[in-house]
């Protein structure tokens, strides 16, 4: 390694209360870097710092965490506050900021999860000239203005935002985010709903998919190897818009032997719904609800004769469920919405299956059901695709897009036409 960097990766929380793609990406790329022998602080946020309650903590090697921001994010939905109060939150944000710039000095900052965050966080880091990168693993450059409450009141008030600017010293706009920086995205998709959604044009952007860890998913040797029982998993954050309600309104259309294991997070109001809405269909005696940690999902995936990934959001930046069933050996049916259909590829290591439609999803298990030279082809095209998307290959290009951002600032190469010095109002800054 030709250099060891002390990194600051910003993000809304690490590791996040309720697991999710983004939020198990970021820990598994900083734990990674750490034991590549980078140093590591994460400044991050949690519920409890809005009570005033912070944290200082090591999680492992030379990984710090710093729960020290304001978000504005409760844990369950953003916050709505009043301008006082976002003025609050921006000023206690910046001055954790520079405190922890002054005493850090990072050679790179790296921004990850920034949705609910305060974007001006990107602003304060942009106007010191630091090299930057991005990690983008979902659509918070098109929803981060309107999240971030002080950012969506500015913008709204753009007459009396450049006042206010003008009396506290805090920006009210952003800078061009796509000239300050390099950007990774997880997927291509991702990267287009930024530039067509978010209106964002990148000087330096790569796609770098997300890979899984050898730790919790070793290389598979030899597939699962049992016989078809109609056991079927979901595995995921389960929210109506996960479409997990498509894959229990698929019951009644498959034999009545079979069961669905749901393993995820949810919230007792919407499990009841769904024990509501099984019982309706006269299959409540086929679902189960559960939780496990991360490593213990691979033994989830191999236990299941399929793995459904029913997501319907337009905007899913990757989907990490399928990969890691793939990794498993284990067949994946999936609606490969957003990023993932950039790697879930129908008849080669999954079968599609439109959102929102439970006769095709009963359809398409069917069709596994029957031949098992179609789940062990499917299982092997899986096992192919991630051997690929390692998290190695992932980690490792990010680590030399860190490099490569210390030594362009070294040499004064990029970074100058985005920063921002004190008093540039127009310029360079976008509304969000």
């Amino acid at each position: 390694m030709e250099k060891r960097l002390r990194i600051l990766l910003i993000t809304l929380d690490y590791p996040p209360p309720v697991p999710g793609g983004y939020g198990v990406m970021c820990a598994q790329v900083a734990t990674w870097l750490g034991r590549r022998g980078h140093e590591l602080l994460v400044l991050t946020s949690s519920p409890e710092v809005q009570e005033g309650v912070w944290a200082k903590r090591k999680v492992e090697g030379a990984i710090q965490v710093w729960q020290i921001l304001r978000s504005y994010w409760d844990g369950s939905a953003c916050l709505n506050p009043s301008l006082q109060e976002a003025l609050s939150i921006e000023q206690h944000n910046q001055a954790q900021l520079q405190a922890v710039l002054s005493e850090y000095r990072p050679d790179v900052v790296s921004f990850w999860h920034m949705g609910a965050m305060s974007l001006s966080l990107i602003t304060a880091t942009a106007r010191l000239g630091l090299p930057i990168v991005f990690v983008v693993g979902d659509d918070w450059l098109c929803y981060g203005g309107w999240a971030d409450a002080w950012t969506r009141w500015c913008s709204e008030h753009a007459e009396q935002a450049a006042h206010v600017e003008r009396q506290t010293g805090l920006s009210t706009r952003l800078p061009d985010l796509g000239k300050i920086g390099i950007f990774c995205f997880v997927s291509a998709w991702t990267k287009q709903r930024a530039e067509q959604m978010g209106g964002w044009r990148f000087l330096h952007a790569d796609i770098i998919p997300p890979g899984l860890s050898s730790t919790d998913f070793p290389p598979l040797i030899h597939l699962p190897d049992h016989p078809w029982r109609w056991h079927l998993l979901w595995v995921g954050r389960v929210i109506e818009e996960k479409g997990v309600e498509t894959a229990i309104k698929a019951l009644p259309h498959l034999p009545p032997d079979t069961t669905l294991k749901i393993v995820g997070p949810v919230a007792q109001a919407y499990r009841r719904h769904l024990e509501a809405l099984a019982a309706e269909l006269g299959k409540a005696s086929q679902l189960t609800f559960t939780v496990a940690p991360r490593h213990q999902m691979r033994c989830h995936y191999q236990e299941a004769d399929v793995t459904l990934f029913t997501s319907t959001i337009e905007g899913e930046a990757f989907g990490l469920v399928p990969l890691e069933a793939m990794a498993s050996g284990c067949p994946v049916v999936t609606t490969g919405v957003g990023g993932s259909r950039e790697y879930c590829l129908d008849g080669i290591n999954c079968l599609l299956v439109p959102p929102g439609e439970p006769s095709a999803l009963a359809d398409a298990i069917e069709h596994l059901a029957k031949p098992p030279e179609v789940r062990r082809r499917l299982a092997e095209g899986g096992r192919d695709t991630a051997q690929e998307l390692t998290l190695d290959r992932q980690a490792s290009r990010i680590e030399s897009w860190c490099l490569s951002a210390v030594r362009a600032k070294e040499s004064g190469q990029i970074f100058t036409s985005g920063r921002l010095r004190r008093g540039e109002s127009e310029e360079g800054c976008t509304d969000a």
